[in-house]
């Protein structure tokens, strides 16, 4: 079940077809780029549900290894959630 999620991975049919965002292949893996957008949406979700620490800690990663468009993103959402 993907009720909490917390800690788990609600994203069932990972390599299958119709499974989530046409992840393709099984074993496929995401380029650096992907992931840090992924992980971008992530902590904008993690804002959203209040929360604030896993939304930061996540931010911060990408401000260490995102690329400078992903690093101007996550510094919005730190400005956010800093407003808040």
């Amino acid at each position: 079940s993907c009720r909490g999620g917390r800690g788990r991975s609600c994203r069932g049919g990972r390599g299958r077809p119709g499974g989530d965002r046409g992840e393709g292949e099984e074993g496929e893996e995401l380029t650096h780029e992907e992931e840090m957008n992924t992980k971008l949406d992530l902590a904008s979700s993690y804002r959203d549900m209040g929360e604030i620490s896993q939304s930061r800690a996540i931010l911060q990663e990408i401000m260490q290894q995102g690329n400078r468009e992903q690093k101007a993103q996550a510094q919005a959402l730190l400005s956010s959630i800093n407003k808040v």
